[in-house]
């Protein structure tokens, strides 16, 4: 059921020094405007089911207008006289929906910002009932060719859909903050990530490092990429990333895992002082040894073992190349979608 939604005014248009009072609005809103819509048709049936303007009398105005105008899958907005009613009411369609058509009989009066938009221009005499058909004919085909081009074409209709390249309705600030948000912590996860790539990358750093201090950093910075990654939102049904960022979070958990139990074994070792009770293995080593990749476990390919080097090896880290890399990806098409990615790229210096 497609509807059509007049705005006009109700009881005085003034322009050119005539003013048209409350009847003739009337007249030319039942006779020309709404009749000639009813007229519109496609395949011989009308195309519109609904044409109506607001009923004043009943019902909170601005409410009743604003949800006609969100609604409607036509407005028309009779700018005659430039009321400022009508004016406020065209600027909220805008700022709506596409699908609003202006008339006016006096064109030069309407401001230049909207003039290069679909703008019908009509004449009306009360007085003279042959030049009235003769009017109303050539006001019957001009917004009938209006309102195919409008249901057949793309065109823009309004001034701010424009500037929002043709998007329907503004620009939805909670996805963008979401957006930017995901960019931030990618950001710093890369940072942290670039740090423990070094640590456990760098065999002479490693030398000149004590155990445990070595023991305590590759905690710090595990930890710190597990946290944020916690903190990203990524909708479920991104489903290939949101499973990728599941696996990511149960291999740091395990890799976590490790180091806590060799942290408990050393503590335990140092209170029962018998040798060879705990194998206490070199972290410098432990990061070499060889353990299930988890995300070989995905479709079912072809399960090999990794190491903790494997994981985080620079660019060609498992890491890197099984999320981060796609969580790059979609944040940067996301942010082509919703038209941010300049701030975006700021965001993203990694």
């Amino acid at each position: 059921m497609k509807t059509c939604f007049i705005i006009m005014p109700f009881s005085n248009a003034t322009f050119q020094k005539t003013t048209l009072g409350k009847e003739e609005l009337d007249f030319i809103y039942s006779d020309f405007i709404k009749r000639t819509i009813e007229d519109f048709k496609i395949d011989d049936k009308s195309y519109f089911t609904e044409v109506l303007r607001f009923d004043h009398k009943f019902g909170s105005i601005i409410k009743g207008i604003v949800q006609k105008l969100k609604d409607a899958d036509l407005v028309i907005a009779d700018l005659t006289g430039l009321n400022h009613n009508v004016m406020y009411e065209l600027g909220v369609r805008h700022s709506l929906k596409r699908g609003t058509i202006m008339l006016s009989q006096d064109i030069e009066s309407i401001p230049s910002d909207l003039k290069d938009y679909m703008t019908v221009k009509y004449e009306y005499c009360s007085g003279n009932v042959l030049e009235q058909k003769k009017n109303y004919d050539a006001f019957r085909h001009d917004l009938h060719q209006s309102i195919n081009q409008l249901i057949t074409t793309s065109k823009t209709d309004s001034p701010i859909l424009d500037y929002l390249e043709k998007k329907e309705l503004y620009r939805n600030e909670k996805e963008i903050e979401t957006i930017k948000l995901n960019a931030v912590i990618l950001d710093a996860i890369y940072e942290d990530y670039d740090e423990l790539s070094e640590l456990i990358s760098d065999e002479t750093l490693q030398k000149d490092i004590d155990e445990n201090i070595f023991r305590e950093l590759i905690n710090f910075f595990l930890n710190n990429i597990q946290a944020k990654f916690r903190d990203l939102n990524i909708p479920m049904f991104s489903s290939i990333l949101y499973s990728d960022l599941v696996i990511a979070q149960v291999l740091l958990d395990d890799l976590l895992r490790r180091f806590m139990m060799q942290d408990s074994f050393i503590s335990l070792g140092n209170i029962i002082p018998e040798e060879n009770i705990f194998d206490k293995q070199s972290l410098k080593e432990d990061i070499k040894k060889p353990f299930v990749n988890p995300f070989g476990l995905r479709w079912k390919k072809e399960i090999k073992t990794i190491t903790i080097q494997d994981v985080f090896k620079n660019d060609e880290g498992v890491l890197n190349m099984e999320v981060l890399e796609d969580l790059k990806d979609y944040i940067e098409e996301e942010a082509k979608r919703l038209n941010i990615e300049n701030e975006i790229e700021l965001l993203l210096r990694n």
